[in-house]
């Protein structure tokens, strides 16, 4: 059983907790903003969804970072970095093991909670966008009780499957390295616009967890760096290359972020109130 958790944690390892929201989202950057967050903690699906609401709709600051759902929005694609020649996985990844490329869904948790018919559809759509081997475990198969042999089997398959894609690919991660590209050019957007830049932590762990950009490529020093971070695995890479660029960001705790948007007036409603502050002085 701990074998298994563990191919089910390194199949996600890509991820930061917002693979059940479907809506992509390619950064919004408002010219009129003072403020754009650059770092934020997938983990907080629901927070994250605030946070696009208050940057694309009402306007109250900048949102610099991107999430890809499919092949349309990017997902699975690279970029090439112009200082290496090679896209950006090399740098903030380095050689992918073979699990990567493998998708294991349990329909029956140990939680209890079946999974959903959507979020299966969710997680099949998401392994065939990154081109990874789905295997499936199943309760009862045919009205027989599981079967621990033949599910395993099935995996040693999956395995070879899965090994022979991420070799194909170069060794690199299924999810492509586009996402990168698309939030580094929302960042120099912001920065030319004299945006604030800000970083969001997992609660209680603001300023935990940073690393060297040289060193992203590094599977021990990542292991290391990942023991206690405050930092998903994307933001790592984000906040090492604000770091080498030497830009200067603001950080925060994630429990803070709702005092942080009620903060924020609307673009519009900045407006407003200028002209009504002038219309009383005169």
């Amino acid at each position: 059983m701990e074998a298994f958790r563990k191919l089910v944690d390194m199949s996600m390892s890509g991820f930061d907790g917002l693979a059940c929201k479907r809506i992509a989202f390619n950064g919004h950057i408002n010219d009129a903003a003072q403020d754009c967050v650059v770092s934020f903690p997938g983990h907080y699906s629901d927070l994250w969804d605030h946070a696009v609401q208050a940057a694309k709709v009402q306007d109250r600051f900048s949102l610099a970072c991107v999430f890809l759902t499919d092949k349309d929005s990017g997902l699975g694609k690279h970029s090439r970095n112009p200082a290496t020649g090679r896209c950006w996985c090399h740098d903030i990844y380095g050689p992918m093991e073979a699990s990567s490329y493998l998708s294991v869904i349990d329909l029956n948790p140990e939680s209890g909670q079946p999974i959903s018919k959507e979020t299966l559809a969710f997680e099949k759509a998401d392994a065939k966008a990154m081109n990874k081997v789905v295997v499936i475990k199943r309760e009862k198969i045919r009205g027989c009780s599981w079967s621990p042999g033949s599910f395993n089997s099935k995996l040693e398959e999956a395995l070879v499957q899965a090994e022979s894609r991420c070799v194909a690919n170069q060794r690199r991660p299924p999810w492509g390295c586009r996402w990168f590209e698309e939030w580094k050019n929302n960042v120099d957007k912001a920065i030319e616009k004299g945006q604030t830049l800000h970083v969001f932590y997992f609660e209680g762990k603001k300023g935990e967890g940073k690393m060297e950009w040289e060193k992203l490529s590094d599977s021990a020093a990542m292991s290391e760096a990942r023991a206690h971070s405050g930092l998903g695995r994307s933001q790592t890479a984000e906040v090492a290359y604000l770091d080498r660029q030497k830009a200067k960001y603001e950080e925060h705790d994630i429990k803070d972020f709702e005092c942080f948007m009620a903060s924020r007036n609307p673009v519009g409603a900045n407006n407003r109130s200028s002209g009504m502050d002038k219309s009383r002085n005169r």
